[in-house]
């Protein structure tokens, strides 16, 4: 397990097709600006995942994250608990953007 996606990957890796979807549904009417403007502009609400992102330790924290063995014999407490956060953001931050999936 690897984790390479920071926030800012995540945010600037939305499809243009989203960003014009969320756009329109928030009555956007010029698109402009970077992704993360643009998210901004149609209401995308990411505080929860950035709140959380930051609590983690942010980029210099996922850089730690990255460089735990993948065998998980013994992970520290604060790496477990912080591989948990890393997943926890990236669910609010993709759920933010491209809503709730549910099953059948």
């Amino acid at each position: 397990m690897r984790l390479a996606r920071k926030l800012l990957d995540l945010v600037t890796g939305v499809e243009s097709w989203r960003l014009a979807e969320l756009e329109a549904a928030a009555g956007v009417q010029k698109p402009e600006g970077t992704p993360a403007e643009r998210l901004r502009a149609a209401k995308v609400d990411l505080a929860p995942a950035e709140q959380m992102y930051r609590a983690m330790g942010g980029d210099a924290r996922v850089d730690e994250l990255n460089r735990v063995p993948t065998a998980f014999s013994s992970l520290s407490k604060r790496d477990l608990i912080d591989l948990g956060t890393h997943a926890r953001w990236q669910v609010h931050a993709l759920t933010a953007i491209y809503g709730s999936i549910t099953a059948p």
